[in-house]
């Protein structure tokens, strides 16, 4: 079953314990609002080492094989194992591995991020949650005091220049999935949608 609303929630810190939520009009997933005055204290590459740690080891929850665009304007075939998607009260975190059939290949800006590919994230990595009926980009924050279209930066990996055989670990992080989740979908650009992929929850929210 495909989503019909995309929430992208706005975040000032890695930390989104400094997040709130509050509810849309048609009382649906909230949005969060960013903590005032703070900036990430942290690389993107910092945060992927420290997301993943010993993720080579992790056993595959589900996986799709796929085409990305190249920086030639081209497909290149590819595939994708999730390892985690880990909701907490506040956040969900996504969890999964990028990797080129053969070879190494290069990676367009465009794959993950077709509208400010020079952010060079991956915020067009979305995640649904059948519960709710939402569908959920990563949360996204600004630096203080520059133009929201042109400096907004994303709480997922950044974007892989090239990928190979052993894969490149990715992430994104996204707004609270509703309790009773057990299931998310992911949907990554060029891959066909992973339903029905397990939840994992952490904190003291937990589902039925």
């Amino acid at each position: 079953m495909r989503m019909r609303r995309v929430v992208t929630g706005v975040a000032a810190v890695l930390l989104l314990a400094g997040c709130s939520e509050s509810a849309d009009a048609d009382g649906g997933a909230g949005t969060a609002r960013p903590t005032a005055g703070q900036t990430p204290e942290r690389t993107a590459e910092e945060v992927t080492e420290a997301i993943f740690g010993a993720a080579g080891a992790a056993e595959p929850i589900a996986e799709a094989e796929g085409e990305i665009l190249d920086n030639g304007s081209g497909r290149t075939p590819a595939r994708i194992t999730v390892e985690a998607v880990t909701a907490g009260p506040e956040s969900t975190l996504l969890r999964f591995t990028l990797y080129a059939t053969s070879g190494e290949e290069s990676v367009s800006l465009q794959a993950f991020n077709a509208l400010t590919p020079l952010t060079a994230d991956i915020r067009d990595v979305k995640i649904g949650d059948p519960a709710s009926g939402t569908t959920y980009a990563p949360y996204l924050g600004y630096e203080t005091a520059e133009e929201k279209d042109e400096a907004s930066f994303c709480l997922c990996s950044t974007h892989p220049k090239t990928i190979d055989t052993d894969g490149v670990h990715l992430y994104a992080t996204y707004p609270a999935l509703d309790p009773s989740a057990e299931t998310a979908t992911v949907y990554v650009p060029g891959f066909p949608e992973l339903e029905d992929v397990p939840v994992t929850r952490t904190g003291e929210q937990g589902g039925k």
